[in-house]
């Protein structure tokens, strides 16, 4: 970090906070609730239904 950014912005971090990336799983996981939530929502308040096939969801993620 030290070679990208200045020593002023630098001094004004408190903590570095490092995650992991999400593997395979854990993103379909998320698609999958996303589908099921918000987009089965918004589908169903303009009378469309909509089914995912697992297929479906590995190309998503």
């Amino acid at each position: 970090m030290n070679k990208t950014f200045r020593p002023e912005f630098l001094n004004r971090i408190d903590e570095v906070i490092v995650f992991k990336s999400l593997t395979k799983e854990e993103i379909k996981k998320i698609a999958t609730l996303i589908l099921n939530n918000e987009v089965k929502i918004l589908l169903k308040e303009q009378k469309i239904d909509l089914e995912t096939t697992e297929k479906a969801k590995e190309l998503l993620t």
